[in-house]
């Protein structure tokens, strides 16, 4: 540890390693021999990690020991030093930091990782006053490359898209995997929120540029939610979460496009959990009820059916409308608990009101495209119609046709299975998918519903009355009942009617109320009248329903 001392070790260490010992010891230690024999002066091994350099300049990492020689007398007669070369520990805890920190797949960094580089961006853009944007990227239906083609192909496109995620960015920027297909990019040091939309805007075109992968050719598109710092958070979990919402929300609005996150998407998302967790306590409260809403034959316009509505009413919240249950429960893993227990509900309610009417009424219960895809849906139906005595042939189960069109063979399997029980299916909401008549014939069905929005025109709109007559000659075609739904004015009815339309339900015949109240309904609708004078019948018992209606409320 002579003159050549500066030649083999990293003078930068030796001065480091000076100065704290300087701080330990309170006296100047220079940045010498006594570096290395300070704590073998002391009785004590040195034992360190430190650098040599070779005379061509490369750099080793060795373990170096240093201990005091004494003599008799414990004075200091020289030191002993033992150097080993860990090169490959080195490679080795290298390469163990760098997995745990890495995505295996793609090699890119990890939420950890991206914290801690948010986490330095957000400082220096404090100090310079600079924005810091976070863009948190979700393929669109991915899962469908994984589930058709298979996941080895998905992970090639997953290594193309992070590819490609890398191409747009500067080496300042970070890109990162969270897992499955979300990424996130993070942009730092800027000073205008529209270099952060430039950024969203080069991926978007890049990643829904086609990928070849094998013989495959694939289109992906992303979904890209945008927070900047400060304005949109000032910490790490803030600017992601925030990002995330963003995201959510350009997904819900077609997908294929970014949002910037807002105030009001928190406020928004903070109602939706509020919503989620009020909603798993709404069955154990008996919060969740159904209303019916009778369906009516426009021939005779007997009373034959009806349609269960789900409906909430929660405390804090008030009427909560389906349209918001629905999608909440699917996206919490509710949707079967809840689906189940409304075709139980049904089932046993519309055999309830069969015996008090006296008339063999239809229930006609919605299935979610999610619930109809689940295993156990046909052996929920049936054990709903066991234990509620209603026969099958009164149970008719509605799905809408995009069902249909997402999952071909497992549609056809979960309808033969059903129809196989004795229960009917009728298509929802007809007219409004993107569904082809081929699809149409290939599966076995019952009923098809015009959707209201043709309805609520038909006798204003040249175009809506094509669609509802052309649904009705369809369904005649295939042989199928036609249903039309959201009924409001005699005007409306009259063009059903003159169309030779089967069935129909609305307000026009009695809102969704409770089983109670349904039954007033019931007796007065189920009173049979001629198809030349239904229109005045009709009035006529709509008329005294409500009278009675008052007159149970009251």
């Amino acid at each position: 540890m002579g003159g050549p001392m500066a030649q083999v070790y990293d003078p930068d260490e030796v001065q480091v390693r000076a100065t704290d010992l300087s701080k330990m010891s309170g006296r100047p230690v220079e940045p010498g021999l006594e570096t290395f024999t300070f704590n073998a002066r002391r009785g004590f091994t040195d034992d360190g990690e430190w650098t040599f350099v070779r005379k061509d300049g490369s750099r080793v990492p060795v373990q170096l020991a240093v201990t005091a020689m004494r003599d008799a007398d414990q004075g200091i007669v020289g030191y002993i030093s033992i150097a080993y070369d860990i090169s490959e520990r080195k490679r080795r805890e290298e390469y163990a930091q760098h997995i745990a920190h890495h995505d295996f797949l793609t090699g890119l960094p990890m939420r950890s990782l991206l914290g801690d580089r948010l986490q330095m961006a957000m400082a220096r853009g404090r100090r310079e006053r600079s924005k810091v944007g976070v863009l948190m990227i979700d393929l669109d239906h991915f899962k469908r490359v994984n589930d058709s083609i298979g996941h080895h192909v998905g992970d090639k496109l997953l290594r193309i898209v992070a590819d490609r995620l890398i191409g747009c960015v500067r080496a300042s920027d970070t890109v990162a995997r969270l897992g499955g297909d979300e990424f996130v990019v993070l942009v730092p040091d800027v000073r205008e929120v529209a270099s952060i939309v430039h950024v969203a805007k080069t991926l978007l075109e890049r990643i829904a540029a086609p990928a070849v992968v094998g013989s495959h050719v694939l289109q992906v598109t992303p979904s890209i939610g945008i927070s900047v710092y400060p304005t949109d958070g000032d910490t790490v979990d803030e600017l992601i979460k925030h990002a995330d919402t963003a995201m959510y929300w350009a997904k819900a609005n077609g997908r294929s496009g970014y949002m910037l996150f807002t105030r009001e998407m928190q406020r928004a998302a903070s109602y939706k959990m509020e919503l989620e967790s009020d909603l798993r306590r709404a069955l154990e409260c008996q919060e969740l009820q159904l209303h019916y809403q009778p369906k009516v034959s426009l021939e005779t316009g007997r009373i034959i059916g009806m349609e269960a509505l789900l409906r909430w009413t929660n405390a804090v919240h008030g009427a909560v409308s389906p349209a918001k249950i629905i999608p909440i429960a699917e996206e919490c893993g509710l949707i079967q608990v809840i689906g189940a227990w409304v075709i139980r509900t049904a089932c046993r309610e519309a055999r309830l009101l069969q015996v008090r009417l006296g008339q063999p009424l239809r229930v006609s219960v919605n299935v979610s495209p999610r619930q109809f895809l689940q295993n156990d849906l046909v052996d929920v139906i049936a054990a709903a119609l066991a234990d509620s005595g209603l026969a099958p042939e009164h149970l008719e189960v509605e799905i809408t046709e995009g069902v249909l069109m997402e999952n071909t063979a497992l549609a056809l399997e979960r309808l033969a299975q059903i129809r196989a029980l004795g229960v009917s299916i009728a298509i929802d909401d007809f007219g409004t998918g993107f569904s082809s008549l081929s699809y149409i014939t290939r599966f076995q069905i019952d009923t098809l519903k015009i959707d209201r929005s043709f309805i609520a025109n038909v006798t204003e709109s040249a175009n809506d009355a094509a669609v509802a007559q052309a649904i009705i000659a369809l369904a005649r075609s295939l042989k199928v009942k036609v249903v039309a739904e959201g009924v409001e004015t005699t005007g409306q009815l009259a063009f059903l009617r003159e169309h030779c339309c089967d069935v129909a339900h609305g307000d026009l015949f009695g809102a969704p109320v409770p089983p109670a109240l349904f039954s007033v309904q019931g007796f007065h609708f189920a009173a049979a009248c001629s198809a030349a004078d239904f229109a005045e019948t009709f009035g006529q018992l709509n008329q005294s329903s409500e009278d009675l209606v008052r007159a149970v409320v009251h």
